[in-house]
């Protein structure tokens, strides 16, 4: 029993270091969205420096269209190669992080007389999806970051794209009752 406790705890601050940390939604929430039928995708940017990559540029843009063209399919758009409503735009990147930590007499433990260091490296990723109409409209802005130490890219770019498009539907607005 002890060890499932101890293994469940494991996998979930696993799980948690790979989930996005800051997500900012921005849209216009007065705008019928309804109107909308159809999405495309313009511009994918690669943004991590080509010696830094986990993947290849191709494969993560088609990650990145991958996923977000579910999302949208399950909110009720219809994907199009050209004439969409809509196109989606994004950039996506990583780089690495490397903290340093520096405790000195006074922050460790009693008796302790040297300084010392702690080496911490870290993965950052983002992603920034824009969404705009056929007059150039932002429609839906999500810009998601997070950490991805366990080097699995698209877990965290499923988080971003799930969290930033959560209120995001295409169906009529409810009409306030007077």
């Amino acid at each position: 029993m002890k060890s499932l406790l101890l293994l469940s705890l494991f996998l979930l601050t696993c799980k948690t270091l790979v989930f996005a940390q800051g997500i900012d939604v921005r849209y216009d929430k007065n705008r019928d969205m309804s109107v909308y039928k159809t999405f495309g995708f313009g511009e994918g940017e690669v943004i991590t420096p080509p010696d830094e990559r986990v993947m290849n540029e191709s494969k993560t843009k088609g990650i990145v269209i991958d996923i977000i063209s579910e999302e949208l399919i399950e909110k009720g758009l219809t994907k199009l190669d050209s004439g969409a409503d809509l196109t989606v735009s994004f950039i996506v990147g990583a780089v690495d992080r490397t903290e340093i930590n520096t405790v000195g007499p006074l922050g460790g433990t009693p008796g302790q007389l040297e300084r010392r260091s702690n080496v911490s490296n870290t993965r950052e990723g983002s992603l920034v999806i824009t969404i705009h109409d056929k007059s150039k409209h932002l429609v839906w802005r999500i810009n998601g970051s997070g950490r991805s130490d366990l080097g699995q890219p698209d877990q965290l770019i499923r988080e971003v794209v799930a969290k930033g498009f959560k209120k995001f539907s295409i169906k009529p607005p409810k009409k306030k009752r007077k």
